[in-house]
């Protein structure tokens, strides 16, 4: 390797490409389940896998180095969402809910990991299936 900058890319590669095999193995196990089950599911998923890896994204934040998980997010999410994109979305606006999508997945990597990890994993993926749950309806959600 060249620079860290090369090996930090390189193990964010492979972390991504593991965590896209293992959310799309989940992906397919939630089949029939509750649209609500199979989110909270791969959240919990998602969050015990970076609970798992946080030493790395300690690495990632403290190099400064967001653009690599931008890249790989967007990657991840075009490959979980594409059944979705191909039937409802014309192609800009697919590429807003990925931005979106990265968004609030690096934001709340980033808080998590900053905070400790003080919420484990299994109330963290209740909170966000609760909290997109609520998304959904938006009625429900306070005006800010």
């Amino acid at each position: 390797f060249a620079s860290i900058d090369d090996v930090l890319q390189v193990r964010c590669d492979q972390l991504f490409d593991t965590l896209t095999v293992a959310m799309l193995r989940e992906k397919e196990k939630t089949t029939g389940m509750s649209a609500i089950e199979a989110t909270r599911r791969l959240f919990l998923l998602y969050l015990r896998f970076w609970d798992d890896e946080s030493d790395f994204l300690q690495l990632v934040l403290t190099a400064r180095r967001y653009s690599y998980l931008l890249r790989s997010f967007e990657s991840l999410f075009r490959t979980l969402s594409e059944p979705a994109r191909q039937k409802h979305l014309p192609d800009e606006f697919a590429e807003y809910l990925t931005a979106m999508q990265c968004g609030a997945s690096i934001g709340v990597l980033i808080r998590w990991i900053r905070s400790g990890k003080r919420i484990p994993p299994e109330e963290m993926a209740e909170f966000l299936t609760q909290t997109l749950r609520a998304a959904r309806d938006l009625d429900s959600v306070p005006a800010l």
